[in-house]
């Protein structure tokens, strides 16, 4: 009697475990401003975001950086593509952080899969005014920037963004 029930707890924690072993959850995507959840890095997004963005203008290290006239981003959830309109040759993923006080500047990362930063992350802050994205970007990989200063000797990057209508 006592060896059958022994073999039934173990039969039954093998199903249990066999079980579980198939079981993959998607991958949890929530929005910005919603409640932070433990457990694995979630995807954030922020809907704000999606769309084609055109540089206005541009600082690196203290000075006005010159860049092409048709140099875009486009991000759509969490991922992202710059480069001239048509050729986003640097693209990757975006990872933002959606744990920021209010009044804090947000948090963003981007991750390089194809180009230039391919197997790069590179920290920014970013904020959105109207129809324009402001991020400066940490290009040393040092540290993440603490305001929205390009300053001499750094080697930040402070782009201003505007939103190009939906066609």
């Amino acid at each position: 009697m006592v060896r059958t029930i022994a073999l039934w707890k173990l039969a039954l924690c093998g199903l249990l475990l066999a079980g579980c072993a198939g079981d993959k959850k998607p991958e949890a995507v929530r929005m910005l401003g919603e409640p932070v959840r433990q457990g694995p890095r979630e995807v954030i997004t922020d809907p704000a975001l999606s769309g084609v963005w055109t540089m206005k203008t541009a600082e690196f290290a203290g000075k006005p950086f010159a860049f092409a006239p048709d140099f875009e981003m486009r991000i759509g959830g969490n991922r992202y593509g710059v480069g001239p309109s048509g050729n986003h040759y640097d693209r990757g993923r975006i990872e933002l952080f959606g744990d920021e006080l209010v009044g804090q500047p947000r948090r963003l990362d981007t991750v390089g899969e194809v180009g230039p930063n391919k197997a790069k992350r590179i920290s920014a802050l970013y904020r959105l005014v109207g129809r324009d994205l402001e991020i400066i970007y940490d290009l040393s990989g040092a540290n993440r920037p603490v305001d929205f200063v390009s300053r001499p000797d750094t080697q930040l990057l402070r782009v201003l963004y505007t939103k190009k209508p939906q066609q």
